[in-house]
């Protein structure tokens, strides 16, 4: 966790503070990690998963952390001097707050102890709704954990995956084996969790396919299939029934670039008469493309062969955001960062359908071949890497010339 000093809005590099909070040790190496809010909450929680597959999910404790910085504080000049490594907090208890621990091994006898490891997995996607999360870890199966949007995060509950944070999770069995990537679309309220998955098939061709995760009917709602309409077993809920999009605005796309690794979901147009269903950004190693079926839409834009290995949304905290303009920050192996911009057909006004229009691929600089980015506003980035040292690099408006000889310059 970081925290940015935003009382002080000169630019200047000594004013720019991101205090270190907290380390915490976790007993397993972390495969995915994803945050989590729920509507009681204004801070998030951290969900993830490690190699072992234990899972938990924690937040910051603020009542814990200010008990142990007093008691620290009260006996640091006494405790200085006789044992000067004494630590920022109390015996080995760290602020933090445990919600949700266990073991995927431990919930199903049948499918998660016996199952086959997935080659490309873990993975992990959260529905931008909140309503659940999808993870990958056998071939053959999407687990699917239901969030209780209704949990309180600053109460003590019974830890586990039946109760408190989520409900009842359930495996559902996919015709899909060898998943690459998977991303929940961005949908209206009104349609299913949209649960998209990069594939490969057993000819070695990739394909992108979305299937509805019907959470009350603990199963998936496959592409081709046609959900039948239930009466609602309460008249008086005020909540409509979810429904899959139309059949012909499914999102689907055959034969994508080989080599591709990663989706990236891109929110459906701001229009009111545009379609309610989102599109998709596939990262291949030799051209990035977006694709929406329900707007009939796909733009391609060439780039140099690499393996694009991460990726992170650019959003000032201000809130400002340009609703005609989406930017990620896009990591390949051998260390660049590159800008990706995805333009949208809407006028200073507010005019126009909204749809893509155009890509842009541009390349920023060189840093450690990063395995997970993040945007911490005002241009910086965080760099984590698993192959050289993380790092916390500034995105500057003007470039660097770089001296020294041409061989400086890769």
């Amino acid at each position: 966790p970081t925290a940015d000093n935003d009382d002080d809005d000169d630019d200047n590099d000594s004013t720019e503070q991101l205090p270190l909070l907290l380390t915490l040790p976790i007993n397993g190496r972390i495969t995915t990690l994803t945050s989590i809010k729920f509507k009681h909450s204004k801070k998030d929680c951290l969900f993830f998963t490690t190699e072992r597959g234990d899972y938990a999910l924690i937040s910051y404790d603020e009542t814990l952390a200010r008990m142990n910085m007093t008691g620290t504080a009260a006996t640091t000049a006494n405790a200085a001097s006789a044992n000067p490594r004494s630590s920022a907090f109390i015996g080995e208890h760290y602020p933090v707050k445990t919600h949700a621990s266990g073991a995927f091994t431990s919930y199903s006898t049948s499918v998660m102890a016996g199952g086959r490891q997935a080659e490309c997995g873990p993975l992990m996607a959260v529905d931008p709704l909140q309503r659940c999360v999808a993870l990958h870890v056998y071939d053959g199966y999407v687990t699917v954990i239901p969030i209780n949007k209704d949990y309180d995060i600053n109460t003590n509950v019974t830890k586990g995956l039946t109760t408190g944070p989520f409900k009842d999770a359930y495996h559902a069995r996919i015709e899909e084996r060898t998943l690459l990537s998977m991303a929940f679309l961005e949908t209206s309220i009104d349609y299913l969790p949209q649960l998209s998955l990069m594939h490969q098939d057993a000819r070695g061709f990739q394909h992108v396919i979305t299937h509805g995760v019907d959470v009350k009917a603990k199963g998936m709602v496959f592409l081709g299939s046609i959900q039948k309409e239930k009466e609602p077993s309460d008249s008086s809920s005020k909540m409509p029934a979810m429904k899959m999009p139309p059949k012909h605005d499914r999102l689907k796309i055959s034969r994508i670039d080989g080599g591709s690794a990663t989706l990236i979901p891109i929110p459906p147009p701001p229009s009111r008469n545009s379609s309610k269903l989102g599109g998709v950004v596939i990262l291949g190693q030799r051209q990035v493309t977006y694709h929406s079926t329900a707007e009939g839409i796909t733009r391609v834009v060439p780039i140099a062969p690499s393996i694009l290995l991460s990726y992170c949304p650019v959003m000032e905290n201000d809130g400002n955001a340009t609703p005609n303009v989406l930017r990620f920050l896009v990591g390949d192996e051998k260390g660049k960062i590159h800008l990706l911009t995805v333009l949208r057909n809407i006028t200073p006004e507010g005019n126009g359908d909204g749809r893509v229009t155009t890509l842009h691929f541009d390349t920023l600089g060189s840093a450690s071949a990063s395995s997970a980015l993040v945007y911490l506003g005002r241009g910086r980035v965080f760099v984590g890497s698993q192959f050289g040292d993380s790092q916390l690099v500034k995105i500057l408006e003007t470039p660097v010339p770089v001296s020294g000889g041409g061989n400086d310059e890769k």
